[in-house]
């Protein structure tokens, strides 16, 4: 005959662990797509130049977008809080640019071979959406911002 008590104990570890699993889920699948804490690209390609996309708020972390150069996308994975990406891109105009629903919303940059670019991901909100906002930041305060955010791989 089983105990009432000890059988209620065990439903309730049976439940707090299927909670902690569905709550780790999210992580595991990030940190599988990550490869390490910022690290610049040196030296830059020939006839390139290198453009770091990364997202450091944690405002609206919920929402992801992916991110597109021109017309192709920089990766086939989202932009998250605390990830950066790196985009070898030909001198010249380039458009970054990220869709939610029907809000595209983009920056637009004239880059030279052999330099390098910070734009911040970010999401901006309305009373009614949500949408992607990107920013171009300077060198030295992108550093200060980057330095705890991980490379995104696919």
């Amino acid at each position: 005959m089983s105990n009432p008590n000890t059988d209620k104990m065990k439903r309730q570890i049976s439940l707090l662990l299927a909670l902690a699993c569905f709550i780790a889920a999210p992580v595991r699948i990030i940190a599988q797509h990550t490869a390490g804490y910022f690290e610049a690209l040196n030296p830059i390609p020939e006839g390139k130049a290198v453009v770091y996309i990364y997202r450091v708020s944690s405002y609206a972390s919920a929402i992801h977008y992916k991110v597109n150069a021109n017309d192709e996308p920089v990766m086939h994975m989202a932009l998250y809080i605390d990830g950066y990406m790196v985009y070898l891109a030909d001198p010249g105009k380039l458009e970054l640019w990220a869709q939610m629903g029907k809000h595209r919303e983009g920056i637009d940059l004239d880059v030279v071979a052999g330099k390098s670019y910070f734009v911040e991901g970010s999401v901006v909100s309305d009373s009614w959406t949500s949408m992607p906002h990107f920013t171009l930041v300077p060198k030295d305060k992108a550093l200060k911002q980057i330095h705890k955010c991980k490379r995104l791989v696919e």
